[in-house]
């Protein structure tokens, strides 16, 4: 993303899009003629599937960001009391 601070309101956008979209994909899958193996509406669902998930977890991990803050960082480990 070029902006940093819109990633999450993009990936929420996505992830209404292919939802709003899913009915003209079952549409098509149970309509069309002649359709390749790739059009059929398994493969189809499947594949929106994985770009809903992927919409989510970005939409997800960037507001979990931004409520973290610009300057947050995690805390270090301390390795004293890993030492056995």
């Amino acid at each position: 993303m070029l902006v940093r601070a819109l990633v999450p309101w993009a990936g929420l956008g996505l992830s209404a899009l292919l939802v709003a979209l899913f009915p003209a994909n079952v549409h098509l899958a149970l309509t069309g003629d002649d359709l390749a193996w790739w059009d059929e509406l398994v493969p189809r669902t499947f594949m929106q599937g994985v770009f809903l998930a992927a919409t989510v977890t970005v939409t997800a991990l960037g507001f979990a960001a931004r409520r973290r803050g610009p300057t947050a960082r995690p805390a270090p480990v301390d390795t004293a009391r890993l030492a056995p």
